[in-house]
Parts: structure tokens; sequence; C-alpha cells
């Protein structure tokens, strides 16, 4: 993610905030989605596209780790949220009331210590209860917060579209979205680029221009070998791309760059550029992989 700096354009993006438990897990969750997707794009690159059989055993391998990973996010989740947010019917007394025909002073201390143990387990079943209670509905809460927040920006982005007489290009959210929405652009331009061939030239162009990227980039990037690091998982894995490279691939190209977003205002990038402007969506809530660029195209009347 690119540091501020006032002579640059910037996507508004929301300052943190600690995250809760129920946060934590869905961001993991989503975490771990895209980690798998770039392990899928990787193990898809170096198998033959023409053996049958080593794609098909790709296949099934891919199916395989997908639905690991599904099972075990429910798992986890059902564990977090056993049953469901209704609360129960039946209410469990502030206290417990023993009713007997004897006087308690004729129990044997046995008893009464059965009386009291019986008790205490009714209170910290109760507890336990409130305590599930609170984590269903705080969870819950997070989802239904996390679903408006999507809704919101797609509404956003309807009327985005709408005014600007556009519609919205869905990219695959597989880790390469930002290359493959910007080759669909050059497209319609009549211009032929593969999102890999993409990759490579921003590669090269950042370690051809360090020091004017260098600072932009996060603290544990900017060592020379941190550097080599991120030059490398930009080129041969389905990282992520962010602002940088955005502002990168609008100098190799020599075309404005524009990004709309839902929040903010469009920003562009590389604006000296005569050529046609590419034009992009970014999306932060629409997929649950998280941060997203999709392409667009004009209304067709």
């Amino acid at each position: 993610m690119l540091a501020e700096d006032d002579d640059c354009d910037f996507i508004n993006v929301p300052a943190e905030t600690p995250l809760s438990p129920e946060e934590a897990i869905i961001r993991r969750h989503r975490k771990e989605k895209r980690d798998l997707q770039g392990t899928i794009q990787s193990m898809k690159k170096n198998v033959n596209q023409k053996d049958k059989k080593k794609k098909k055993e790709l296949a099934e391998e891919i199916v395989k780790l997908e639905a690991e990973l599904d099972a075990r996010h429910k798992a986890e989740l059902t564990a977090f949220l056993p049953g469901k947010l209704d609360l129960p019917t039946s209410k469990i007394p502030e206290t417990v009331v023993e009713e007997t025909i004897h006087d308690t002073s004729s129990c044997t201390k046995n008893e009464q210590d059965g009386k009291m143990s019986r008790a205490r387990r009714r209170r910290e079943k109760k507890e336990v209860d409130e305590k599930e209670k609170k984590k269903r509905i705080d969870a819950e809460s997070f989802v239904l917060l996390e679903n408006s927040q999507m809704k919101a920006e797609d509404d956003a982005f309807v009327k985005i579209m709408n005014d600007l007489n556009l519609n919205i290009v869905d990219v695959d959210p597989d880790g390469n979205c930002l290359y493959n929405a910007v080759k669909e652009q050059l497209q319609r331009f009549g211009d032929s680029m593969e999102a890999q061939e993409l990759r490579s030239l921003t590669a090269k162009y950042l370690i051809d221009h360090k020091d004017e990227f260098i600072m932009f980039m996060e603290e544990e990037y900017t060592s020379d070998e941190g550097f080599l690091v991120y030059c490398d998982k930009l080129e041969n894995t389905p990282a992520w791309g962010g602002q940088l490279e955005v502002r990168i691939l609008s100098l190799i190209l020599e075309r404005p760059i524009k990004v709309l977003q839902a929040e903010g205002v469009p920003v562009t990038f590389g604006e000296n550029f005569s050529k046609k402007e590419l034009t992009l969506t970014y999306h932060r809530h629409r997929y649950q992989l998280g941060e997203h660029y999709n392409s667009t195209k004009p209304v067709v009347k």
C-alpha cells in the first residue's frame, strides 16, 4: 500500500480500527481464500495444458483443496456460532429455588451439598449461555454490517455507472484482477497484452526506477532484500496489485488510468498522457476475498 504524500493521488482507504474476534475470524478466512487462489494459480502454471491426465489430476486436487478449506471454515464458524441467533424460549431463573416439604435442617450434608452443586451448575450454565449468545449476536451483527456495506457500495456504483453511461465488466478475483482489468481495457482500444506480460513489465519498471518508488512501499520491502522479494512476488505470483502498480502501468502504457470508487472521488494516474484513458472500478466490499478491481465498458443503447 502506498504511503500518503502530497504529490500523489491516492485511493481513499479508511483508517484501520482494532478487530473484534468475529472480524478477525472472517478476515483470516478471506486471507486464506486469497492465499489458496494464489496457490492454485501457481499450480496451474506448472501443468502442461496439453497433458489431459495432469490437467484432470490438477482439477481434482483443486476441488479437494477448496473443499477442505471450506469445510474447515464452516467448522470454525460453527464452533464459534453454535446454534442459531434466536434466543431460547426457556428462561433460567436468576436464583434457584429448591422446593421441599422437609425442613432444610433435616437434610443430610450430602443432600445440601448436592443442592448447592446443582444451583452452581445452573448458574455456570447460564453464564456460558449468555456468553455464547453475545458471540452469536456480535458475529451476526458483523455479517449484517458487512452485507450492508456491500449493498451500499453496489448502490453507489449503480449511480456512478449510470452517470458515466458505463457498465462494470467483472474480472475474476484471483489475484490478477488489476492486470486482467487493464488487459480487458486495452483490448477495447485494439491493443493486446496478457496479464503476465503486464506483471513482468511492471516488475522490471519498478526495478529500473527503484529510487522513485521505494518511498511509497511498506517498510518491510524498503531494504535491498525486501525490495527484490516484492518485485519477485509481483512478477511470479498472483500477488494483488495496488496503487503503486496502477501508477507504474500508466507510465508503461503511457495512458491515463482512471479508478472509480464508491467512496471518494475518482483517482486518475498519468493525466498528462494523451492516449485514450483506461477506466477501472475499485471495490472494497463486493467480494469476500477483499479489495478488487474490475473493468468497464460503455452502455450500448
